[in-house]
Order: C-alpha cells, then structure tokens, then sequence
C-alpha cells in the first residue's frame, strides 16, 4: 500500500515544477524501489508493520494399536479475515488485472520521472506526465484494497471463513 500511494503522490506532483516537482520526482523513484525491494524478497516497508495475534487450530492424532501406521496431524486457521474490496462486484473483475499490471504501474511513474529530468519539449513532458498519473491509479487502486482490508472492511463471518471446515476437521480427529 505504501508503494502505491508513493507512486501516486510522485507522480501527480513530478509535473507541478520546482521542488514540489522534485519531491514528486523522488517519492516515485522511492515508490519504485521499496516495491522492487519488497517483490525481490528484501522487505523494508512489510518489515515495519507489525504482525498480528492468529487463532489456528492444531489437531494432532499419534498412531496407536496394530494397525496403526503413521500419525496425522491437521492444521486449519480459525482467524476470520476482513471482507476484501476486490472480492465484491463490481470491482471483483478488475482483480486481476490490477494484480497483472500493478508491477508496471509502479515503477513507470519513477521511469518517467527520470524522463522528465532530460531536456525533452514541454508537450511531451506533460503527455509523460498524464501517463505516469494514469499509470500509477492502478498501484493506488491496490493501496486502497490493502488498506480497506486491513483498517476499514468488516470481518467476514466464520462460514465465510475457515470455521466450518475446522469444525468438521476436529469432528473427523475425534473419530479417528
């Protein structure tokens, strides 16, 4: 989520000019990099949240008798999530294509920012501009589902959930 609001405030303030300009130009490239770190498996940004109590169920059954031959072991999570922003219509069908073009859609506003340094005419350099805050909704629109599904949605209730599925697993344990 951090990313994709990086992402969207450099871009949209890389093309007022001065040092706006440059912060906009540096919140993208910052935007780009912490994604590019966190998707190449050194986080920065995740590192800094902080994790949550979870609720899981553990069943475990040790093998016992003549006939026993292997233990079993059966793990389910009871923690109900929040309700998602991209799971629901009308937005459920674009989940994919955020998730598919989100990669470009963060790094492309920190491109055009190191574009715009050049000297290139000023009609590009807008048309650069309007691209990069086009292309950098996309990692905004992600942001906003994370940051629902986090801080805003209401939890989905148990059936929804894993809930049921651990009641019949502790069910099947007990006859076992």
């Amino acid at each position: 989520a951090v990313t994709g609001i990086l992402a969207f405030a450099g871009a949209l303030l890389m093309g007022i000019g001065g040092g706006i300009g440059l912060v906009g130009t540096l919140l993208a490239i910052a935007g780009a990099v912490l994604y590019v770190l966190e998707r190449t498996g050194h986080p920065v940004v995740s590192r800094l949240g902080k994790t949550g109590v979870s609720q899981n169920v553990i069943a475990y059954h040790k093998a016992s008798g003549p006939l026993a031959f292997r233990a079993t072991a059966r793990v389910a999570h009871y923690d109900s999530p929040r309700a998602e922003l991209l799971a629901r219509e009308p937005y459920a069908s674009y989940r994919a294509l955020i998730a598919k073009l989100l990669p470009v859609a963060t790094v492309a506003p920190a491109a055009v920012a190191i574009l715009r340094i050049l000297p290139l005419p000023g009609a590009l350099k807008v048309l650069l501009w309007i691209v990069a805050i086009l292309a950098s909704l996309v990692a905004l629109a992600n942001a906003a589902n994370i940051i629902s599904n986090r801080y805003i949605l209401p939890y989905t209730s148990g059936a929804v959930c894993n809930k049921s599925s651990v009641a019949a697993m502790l069910g099947v344990m007990d006859n076992v």
